[in-house]
């Protein structure tokens, strides 16, 4: 009997530890979330995250953004274009080339040198945005 006693103190023991351990290991794992969801871009009241990353100084974590968000602008784009029902593919061509247009040229005006950073030619014709996105 003193065995099976002595058995279960240990085993409870071992659990509490364990739950110790438990605790702080997503105690730690709260703040690492609270750092991804800062890297995230949400900028305040439509400013750019790579620009306040830029104006900060950040330049590689600015153009790191800068690609991001080029990427996800291109996608809104693609995105809308594929939920609306065009009966053509041509008709998809042409909006998707206007589109585009507007978003590579504001692009190419935030960043001199903006090619270094951002492949335009990966997403400049609606095949290739679909074969990307698809």
């Amino acid at each position: 009997m003193e065995e099976i006693t002595s058995f279960v103190l240990i085993v409870i023991i071992v659990f509490g530890i364990l739950q110790i351990i438990l605790f702080f290991k997503l105690w730690g794992m709260t703040n690492n979330v609270k750092k991804i969801r800062e890297s995230f871009l949400t900028g305040a009241d439509g400013l750019s995250p790579a620009k306040i990353e830029f104006a900060i100084g950040n330049i590689e974590k600015a153009k790191e953004l800068l690609k991001k968000e080029f990427i996800i602008d291109i996608f809104k784009i693609y995105k809308e274009i594929v939920a609306t029902d065009y009966s053509q593919h041509q008709h998809e061509i042409n909006v998707y080339n206007k589109e585009y247009k507007k978003i590579e040229a504001r692009y190419r005006d935030f960043i001199c040198n903006s090619d270094e950073y951002i492949d335009f030619t990966k997403f400049n014709s609606f095949d290739k945005a679909k074969e990307f996105f698809k």
